[in-house]
C-alpha cells in the first residue's frame, strides 16, 4: 500500500509540474554567498518605474504559458518563484514580448494551400538584487 501511495504522489507531482508555466532564466552574475530564498510573493514587480533602492542586475527571466488555461498571473507567480531562487529582490522592466509569427502551411494543390499562423508572447523582466539591506527592508515593508 505504501509503494502505491508513493507512486501516486510522484505521478501527481510530475503532472502538476507539467502543467506549470514554462520559465527560463539567465544569470548575469554569480551571487557571492548562498542566500536564503525569499518568499516568492515578496518579489516586487516594476513595469514602468524602477525601485528607489540601489540595485544590481543579476539576471533575466521569461515565462510563457504551457496550457491555454494559464493566466498571466500564473506566469508571473512562476517568474517570481524563479527570481527568488536566483537570489533576487524584484523584477524590473517587466513587459510582454511578442514572438514573431510562425505557422504551418500545407500545399493542397498547385493553386491552393491551407495553414495556420500563430503568434505567441512571453512575459519578460530583469531580476535585480538590492545592494542596501536597509532600503530593501523598507521596500519589503511597504508591500
Amino acid at each position: 500500500m505504501r509503494a502505491q501511495t508513493s507512486r501516486l504522489v510522484l505521478t501527481l507531482s510530475l503532472a502538476a509540474a507539467a502543467c506549470a508555466p514554462a520559465v527560463a532564466s539567465t544569470s548575469y552574475v554569480r551571487l557571492p554567498q548562498p542566500r536564503a530564498e525569499r518568499d516568492a510573493a515578496a518579489i516586487r514587480v516594476y513595469e514602468h518605474t524602477r525601485p528607489a533602492c540601489a540595485f544590481e542586475e543579476i539576471g533575466r527571466v521569461a515565462g510563457r504559458r504551457t496550457l491555454p488555461t494559464q493566466s498571466p498571473d500564473d506566469i508571473l507567480d512562476a517568474m517570481r518563484r524563479r527570481a527568488s531562487q536566483m537570489g533576487g529582490d524584484a523584477i524590473i522592466a517587466f513587459a510582454e514580448q511578442q514572438d514573431g509569427p510562425s505557422g504551418v502551411i500545407i500545399t493542397v494543390s498547385e493553386s491552393a494551400s491551407a495553414g495556420t499562423i500563430v503568434t505567441s508572447s512571453a512575459l519578460v523582466g530583469t531580476v535585480v538584487r538590492f545592494t542596501d539591506a536597509s532600503c530593501a527592508a523598507q521596500v519589503a515593508a511597504t508591500r
